[in-house]
């Protein structure tokens, strides 16, 4: 395998992009950018200088659509939706993989030669308990799950495993097919068409802050995205603020760097990207 650069996983990633996207817009299936993503679309029109991943979010009922859809209708594609805990996936979201590569993620355990491809990430976005206290709790219940799911999926050190000794003990007892299907149970109560406030929190990565009113995805505006016009959340200004601040102002040098600790590869050393 040939290891690949930083502007070359970017290159193949933007290609799964514009696939996914497009299949979306032919099968009525609502996509937003998100998180980084997002803000590289309003900010740099495109990725981030020094970021390499890609975010998308759906509201469940098109997330459902798209798993149950996307790999019967690309049979021949080399792009694969990895669907959470399955198929090789180390994840409790959503990936679209290129099958011509490897990716390896630090912390996390694979066998030989069964690292899943290049990939962009697929949120579901949820309803949500309107009481904010409510949703604390709600949040916080999902988070000790997913805590105690990534214990199963990843690989750590001896004093994180003595840190998490118990969620781990518990999580081997149930196995990972039990939890996710107590996350299931809890995001079953709020329905997304019939709530008033809803957010990506299926998954250890999205933090407290997602959390909107439905209003600001209720429809959808079309950014600039490395030469391509995607959607955006019509309220993606508000979104955008409440998680990260002013998020037109650049950081700091020293935390202009990525946050993915990732190895990718080419598996056919003879052909050509």
């Amino acid at each position: 395998m040939r290891k690949l650069s930083f502007e070359e996983t970017k290159k193949l990633e933007l290609g799964i992009l514009k696939t996914v996207t497009s299949f979306c817009e032919e099968n009525g299936i609502r996509y937003f950018l998100a998180y980084g993503t997002l803000i590289g679309a309003a900010r740099h029109k495109g990725f981030i200088p020094w970021d390499d991943d890609i975010d998308l979010q759906m509201p469940r009922p098109d997330y459902e659509k798209f798993m149950s859809l996307y790999n019967e209708k690309n049979d021949a594609s080399p792009y694969r939706a990895l669907l959470p805990l399955k198929d090789g996936s180390r994840h409790t979201f959503l990936k679209v993989v290129d099958t011509r590569t490897a990716k390896v993620e630090k912390g996390m355990h694979y066998e030989d030669g069964k690292a899943p491809g290049i990939d962009i990430d697929i949120f579901p976005i949820d309803g949500q308990p309107e009481d904010d206290r409510e949703y604390e709790k709600y949040y916080k219940k999902k988070n000790r799950i997913f805590r105690e799911i990534y214990e199963l999926v990843g690989t750590y050190s001896w004093k994180r495993k003595l840190l998490y000794l118990f969620p781990r003990i518990h999580a081997h007892i149930l196995g990972k097919e039990k939890l996710f299907a107590k996350i299931e149970k809890i995001n079953a109560p709020y329905p997304y068409e019939e709530a008033k406030m809803v957010g990506a929190t299926n998954s250890l990565y999205n933090g407290i802050k997602n959390r909107t009113e439905k209003k600001n995805y209720e429809s959808h505006v079309l950014l600039e995205f490395e030469g391509e016009m995607f959607r955006a959340p019509v309220g993606y200004h508000e979104i955008l603020s409440s998680f990260y601040g002013d998020y037109m102002i650049l950081p700091p040098p020293e935390k202009q760097v990525t946050h993915h600790k990732n190895e990718t590869y080419w598996r056919n050393e003879n052909e050509e990207i």
